[in-house]
């Protein structure tokens, strides 16, 4: 399961069938991002991956909306199109106004210690999705990290 692309008369490469236009990127620049930020700025670059991530979750929001009518709710939507995306085996759920998302095989898992790029990315799906604002907690384990997000008061 994932999106077909084409390259339109423009020179562009969209979505098939859409006027969503993207572009490939290799999944080593997400750690390459990551040390060169960690050598200018230090731990706060985990701050930076966070809010690139945030920024790509709201831009890539506009596709789910398109395409998802959300009668099997936000979690199942998150679930289907960040596998879709290549995000590696992503399962989600909801629990009691929160949400857990658990990557196994996440982009930034290549090279980086954490999944703060993912966190960003849900945090910014969730903002764009639900209309609140969130936070996120990390936990990793061999290939897997799970996102816990929780809505800020």
């Amino acid at each position: 399961m994932a999106y077909n692309l084409e390259r339109k008369e423009d020179g562009n490469v969209y979505v098939e069938g859409s006027d969503v236009r993207v572009m490939l990127i290799p999944i080593e620049m997400l750690s390459s991002m990551s040390k060169e930020f960690q050598k200018l700025v230090g731990p706060a670059a985990k701050v930076l991956m966070r809010e690139v991530g945030k920024s790509l979750g709201l831009a890539m929001a506009d596709i789910i909306k398109r395409e998802r009518d959300y009668q099997d709710g936000v979690a199942s939507a998150l679930e289907a199109f960040l596998t879709k995306c290549g995000f590696g085996e992503v399962k989600a759920s909801e629990c009691e106004g929160c949400y857990h998302v658990t990557f196994e095989d996440a982009p930034s898992l290549k090279r980086c210690e954490t999944c703060d790029f993912e966190a960003g990315v849900i945090i910014g799906l969730l903002e764009s999705l639900t209309g609140k604002k969130w936070r996120a907690q990390v936990t990793k384990k061999d290939n897997f990290c799970t996102v816990h997000a929780v809505p800020l008061e």
